[in-house]
């Protein structure tokens, strides 16, 4: 049960893992260029926010190294992606989750591939729901913590 990373920090992580073999650079960018996810910071890619222009979500490559190359994506295998947010990140985190989860799910139908929680065990109801919970759980000790400042 991946908890807090340091400081009140913790990290939401979603899996899109091939069913069949790999998927193609090609169609990943493609997809992401699609839904609004930019190449950007250690070399990953990243959901931006259009207002406030902010990262308010990761996309990385499950394939050694993790990061991307822009010139050879094209050529490029890959076993899976993983989305993650951090907490506290900006934007409201409820909201940033669904939206990560929506385009996880976009990803998973379009690359024939399934949506997987930290474990790799394909997302159910259930651990979507557990996901939704530790989010909101985590935004709410947020809230006390200011309001005893």
């Amino acid at each position: 049960e991946p908890g807090p990373v340091s400081g009140g920090e913790e990290l939401v992580v979603l899996n899109v893992i091939s069913k069949t073999s790999v998927f193609h650079g090609g169609d990943v960018l493609e997809l992401f260029l699609r839904n609004g996810i930019k190449f950007g910071d250690m070399n990953i890619f990243h959901r931006i926010d259009p207002v406030t222009k902010a990262s308010q979500y990761s996309i990385a490559s499950l394939t050694e190294p993790g990061y991307f190359d822009l010139r050879t994506m094209d050529a490029l295998q890959i076993k899976g992606l993983c989305l993650f947010m951090q907490l506290p990140g900006p934007g409201q985190p409820t909201k940033v989750f669904t939206d990560m989860l929506t385009v996880a799910d976009k990803l998973a139908r379009q690359l024939d591939a399934e949506v997987c929680d930290e474990q790799f065990n394909r997302l159910t109801r259930q651990s979507t729901e557990h996901y939704r919970q530790r989010v909101a759980e985590f935004t709410r000790r947020q809230m006390a913590r200011r309001a005893l400042v």
